[in-house]
């Protein structure tokens, strides 16, 4: 009784430290959200610059260096969401790994569920979901100026955020649906220690859970 009320106290302990080991991490990447939902600007912003000075002067210089200054803001953006979603890897890794020698080791919980509950945290950081989340924050400073301008601007990019997710939703549906059928069907008990990482590797990069 006392190892396992040690235990249950040090699981806490145990989350909260791994969590902030990555805390540097993590502000880098909230840093790097801000930066690239900011240079996001840079398309109107070119089109703004193009119709004030390049089609009232007929400048080919001007267009030029707005066209390369608009292409190097765009490369800046694309290798800040790239560095942005390793540095998320990196932390579900991490975490990944400093949990799991604790939850496969704890006693009264099955390997395979310890395994694939180890391996849906990895997922988590690793899919574009958790870049996306750190995107949503930055949605209203978007939206807001839009419905500014005009009510049917804001309308407008509601409607195509309510159909993005309605595909993605479709899609996930489309892509996870079988499973729980899956599920239903018996699973040889022989040789499943070996068998188990392999399955969870097939499904790692698919956004959804294994089947258990």
């Amino acid at each position: 009784m006392n190892a396992q009320a040690r235990e249950q106290k040090q699981a806490p302990a145990g989350s909260a430290a791994a969590l902030a080991e990555s805390r540097a991490a993590l502000a880098a990447t909230v840093l790097f959200s801000a930066a690239t939902n900011l240079l996001l600007l840079t398309g109107p912003i070119f089109v703004m610059q193009v119709y004030d000075r390049v089609l009232g002067s007929h400048s080919t210089e001007t267009l030029v260096m707005l066209g390369l200054l608009a292409a190097a803001c765009f490369a800046v953006m694309v290798a800040l969401d790239v560095a942005r979603g390793y540095i998320l890897a990196r932390i579900g890794a991490r975490l990944r790994a400093l949990q799991e020698p604790r939850v496969l080791g704890a006693p009264g919980q099955g390997a395979p569920e310890a395994a694939s509950d180890l391996e849906a945290l990895q997922r988590a950081f690793s899919l574009p979901a958790a870049g996306a989340l750190m995107d949503l924050p930055w949605v209203p400073v978007f939206l807001i100026p839009l419905f500014v301008f005009h009510p049917l601007l804001g309308g407008l990019a509601l409607a195509g955020g309510a159909l993005l997710i309605a595909i993605a939703a479709s899609n996930r549906a489309s892509t996870c649906g079988p499973w729980p059928r899956r599920r239903q069907m018996p699973r040889p008990r022989r040789g499943w220690p070996s068998a188990w990482p392999r399955r969870g590797k097939r499904w790692s990069h698919s956004g959804c859970a294994p089947p258990r």
